[in-house]
């Protein structure tokens, strides 16, 4: 893509309208800060502004980028919130998103572009006269939702903005395939599907122990299918063991009874788990054949078992087919049985693959560019 003299001259500023809570080991906090991080590194001058974490103190940007194991980078402006009450982080938070906006148009009206994830943002954004042109970027629809996540009047908003926006970002082929679906015919033409992606710094040697241990690291949030694989690890041969790595506190009490041979890690630190993984056999991607399985994930855990060349057990889903190859073991969704034959077969050695940050970043920012002309 040739751009033009304005664009070639001058870095690109983007200010990611989405508000995670930064510390954070939640996918969406981990994969917008990531994206800012090479972002930032790819030249542009990026703008995150963040909740804090809700307990302890309220951390500097170098020691939230030091939680996900990132250094600091000229360019990315991380700002976390100095207050913590629901009203004063909605003050502060719109302040500083208004005051970006305004500096936008005077100084550098040509080179500035917004990345939106929350749809409520950029609704109340596309309210005023004037303003950067802004890229939805979805890893979700919404207005498909059937349980109490689906607010009322959501397609409409969604339809609004696939009116009004100048670029969508999908997380993978299902989310856009979807969104067609609900909204034909509007989207815009700025399309791009953008895949996950991790740090260089979670690649590690892979040295499993004597001991065949298979792992999964993520929510155990109940849609994500644990039940399943835990019913699995009751059918394993008696060599196997289970290690769950993750979830809260409520979530983990949430899959009690557990058999002998699973073993609950807890939440361990986001820059712990690479080192966890390295000492597994093989790991599982835990998903339900719904909506979500199918269509609308493209899940962190993914790159960061690829990065460690670990072999994959994978569900036979659209979503997941889309980024692994035959090298993985599949079983089908929802079938303890045949999850835990794919375990015992998963092969003996995987296959490193490192997609970074960096390589994220320089996918969104095609769509970014296109978003200005």
């Amino acid at each position: 893509m040739e751009l033009s003299p304005v664009l070639a001259a001058t870095p690109l500023r983007v200010l990611h309208l989405y508000r995670p809570q930064v510390p954070s080991t939640r996918a969406q906090s981990i994969q917008v800060v990531g994206t800012c991080h090479g972002l930032a590194r790819r030249g542009c001058h990026v703008t995150l502004l963040a909740d804090p974490p809700e307990v302890g103190p309220i951390p500097s940007s170098d020691e939230a980028l030091a939680f996900y194991g990132l250094d600091p980078v000229e360019g990315f402006d991380l700002r976390i919130a100095p207050v913590r009450g629901p009203t004063a982080r909605s003050l502060w938070f719109r302040k500083h998103a208004l005051t970006w906006i305004f500096g936008a148009m005077v100084s550098h009206q040509e080179s500035s572009v917004i990345l939106g994830r929350a749809k409520r943002y950029i609704d109340e954004y596309l309210t005023l006269p004037w303003g950067p042109p802004v890229v939805l970027e979805a890893h979700e629809v919404d207005s498909l939702l059937v349980d109490e996540r689906a607010a009322p009047g959501m397609h409409k908003l969604e339809r609004r903005l696939l009116l009004e926006v100048n670029g969508l970002i999908t997380n993978c082929e299902g989310t856009l395939r979807e969104l067609e679906k609900a909204h034909p015919g509007i989207l815009p033409p700025n399309i791009g599907v953008v895949h996950n992606a991790t740090a260089p710094n979670r690649v590690r040697r892979r040295r499993p122990g004597p001991d065949k241990v298979v792992g999964y690291a993520g929510s155990l949030r109940a849609f994500k299918g644990l039940d399943v694989l835990i019913e699995a690890a009751r059918l394993l041969p008696s060599e196997w063991t289970l290690e769950i790595a993750g979830g809260s506190d409520a979530e983990r009490a949430a899959l009690e009874p557990l058999p002998k041979r699973v073993r609950l890690l807890g939440d361990c630190a986001y820059n712990d788990i690479p080192d966890v993984l390295s000492r597994w056999h093989c790991a599982v991607i835990s998903l339900e054949d719904n909506l979500f399985g199918r269509s609308l994930t493209n899940p962190l855990k993914v790159w960061d078992y690829l990065a460690a060349g670990i072999p994959i057990v994978a569900p036979e889903l659209p979503s997941i087919r889309e980024v692994l190859d035959e090298r993985s073991s599949w079983y089908l969704p929802g079938d303890a049985q045949s999850l835990a034959r794919a375990i015992v077969a998963s092969p003996r050695a995987g296959v490193r693959c490192l997609r970074s940050w960096d390589t994220r970043a320089d996918e969104v920012m095609r769509v970014l560019t296109e978003a200005l002309r």
